[in-house]
């Protein structure tokens, strides 16, 4: 008795896992154009060695095909390929009055682990309004995203006057009186009384 093996090895290739691993089936590495089979129709089984879960990229197995009386081997690979984003972080607004500084945010990756995000733009803003920071993640696979962040500068705090109470300008025939000043925390805001 004797049991044929026709091409029964295929490589195979599979995704990375969350834990960046990828697993397959004994049975998934039987070709399955030239499947193997046993000329006296009994049962056969696979075993394959090493079992897996395999690391991310390329690792050779060795298939055994058995009938319980005679076997044979061949050889595959598997290649684990990471398919999988990084995680898209929820990015809050950078706040501040005067000025307002970014710092590079992080996140996750499946494969590369803690991600730091880089960008092009500027990371510190002065001007009134709303800054759109684009940060980019790259897990070095392949795969990247873009997150946008808002670095909002609004002064919300009033000028505060440099005195408590403004002098009394009298004349005769005319007075003039010096533009006051008040003190901002963004800012020195020079202030002008009404004309008299």
């Amino acid at each position: 008795r004797q049991m044929c093996i026709r091409d029964s090895c295929m490589d195979l290739t599979v995704s990375a896992d969350a834990s960046c691993q990828g697993t397959a089936s004994t049975e998934d590495f039987d070709n399955t154009t030239t499947p193997s089979y046993d000329p006296d129709n009994d049962p056969i089984t696979f075993t394959v060695n090493p079992v897996g879960p395999y690391a991310l990229g390329d690792t050779p197995v060795t298939v055994t095909v058995s009938d319980g009386t005679l076997s044979t081997t061949c050889t595959a690979t598997i290649t684990v390929v990471d398919n999988t984003d990084p995680t898209t972080p929820s990015l809050a607004d950078v706040t501040g009055q005067c000025s307002a500084t970014a710092i590079a945010p992080t996140t996750t990756d499946n494969c590369t682990g803690t991600i730091t995000g880089t960008t092009s733009n500027p990371l510190t803003y002065s001007t009134q309004g709303t800054h759109v920071i684009v940060w980019t993640f790259d897990d070095g696979n392949g795969n990247i995203i873009s997150v946008n962040q808002n670095v909002v500068v609004d002064d919300v705090t009033a000028p505060v006057a440099d005195y408590t109470t403004l002098e009394i300008i009298t004349g005769e025939c005319s007075a003039t009186s010096s533009a006051p000043t008040a003190t901002d925390n963004c800012d020195c805001l020079l202030y002008t009384s009404p004309s008299p």
